[in-house]
Order: structure tokens, then C-alpha cells, then sequence
């Protein structure tokens, strides 16, 4: 199960619901649909707030991933943990890369998963690895798209 939260207003600065429905596909194709994960996109201020509190990094970013990876008794599941993705950021990188605000998010939200799931790109090996998976993904996930 994943939850998307959107802080005041982004919901309609980008297509929702092909994002929303990119994130499922990701969740299912990763083989993560028991797990309960929360995406919030926010502002770059609110991004900031946070790389400062929690990696005490005093600038934005686009992404971030809270692994929890604890079992929630009330739900039965497995809480995997949250992703926190700056819209103003990757609006600026799908400039940068030249497609579309949803691709960017998409790239994102499935780097944000892979994270949970334990990937990392600190080494070389495991760079290539994670990149690796994470353009498997987004390829299969965006293929699937029947609205753009």
C-alpha cells in the first residue's frame, strides 16, 4: 500500500494520477504491494527543513528515503518506510533532461524505492546495480502509460 501525500497546492501543478498510477506499477513490479510506504511531495523549502534535520545537509534535494522496515501489529504489515520528493526540484531536472515533470517524478519515486528496499549507489558496484534496476523500471513503467 502506498500513500501520497502532497503539501499545499502541488497536487495540480503536475498529472497526479498518471504519476500515482506510475508509482503503483513500480510498488507491484518490485514486488513491494504488502508493504506500506508514504511518498510526500513537498516544496524545496520544506525539503531543505529536512536534509538539514536529518543528513545535516544545509541545502535541497531531490529526493529522500526514511527506511522504518518495522511491522506495524495494527495493520499486519510490514512498514517499509517514506519518500520525500521535491516537486520544485525535479521540475527543474526535467528541464535540465528534457522530458516531462511525471517522468522526472517517476525516476524519483522508484530511486526513493529502491533506497527502501536497501540499494544504494555509494560504491561503484552498487551504482551500476541500483542505476541499472531503476531504468529497468521507469522503462517498464512508463510503457505501460496509456495517458500522457
Amino acid at each position: 500500500m502506498i500513500d501520497i501525500i502532497y503539501s499545499a497546492n502541488l497536487k495540480s501543478q503536475l498529472n497526479a494520477t498518471l504519476f500515482e498510477r506510475r508509482i503503483f506499477l513500480a510498488q507491484q513490479l518490485l514486488g513491494l504491494d504488502e508493504e506500506i510506504i508514504t511518498v510526500k511531495v513537498c516544496d524545496d523549502e520544506e525539503m531543505h527543513a529536512l536534509n538539514k534535520m536529518y543528513r545535516d545537509i544545509d541545502d535541497t534535494t531531490d529526493v529522500l528515503s526514511f527506511n522504518l522496515d518495522f511491522d506495524d501489529p495494527g495493520q499486519k504489515q510490514l512498514v517499509l518506510g517514506d519518500i520525500i520528493i521535491s516537486l520544485i526540484r525535479a521540475n527543474q531536472q526535467a528541464i535540465e533532461n528534457e522530458h516531462s515533470l511525471e517522468d522526472e517524478m517517476t525516476l524519483l519515486a522508484i530511486h526513493g524505492l529502491l533506497h527502501l528496499m536497501g540499494h544504494d549507489h555509494a560504491l561503484k558496484k552498487e551504482k551500476q546495480i541500483m542505476f541499472s534496476l531503476q531504468e529497468n523500471i521507469y522503462q517498464q513503467v512508463v510503457s505501460g502509460d496509456y495517458e500522457s
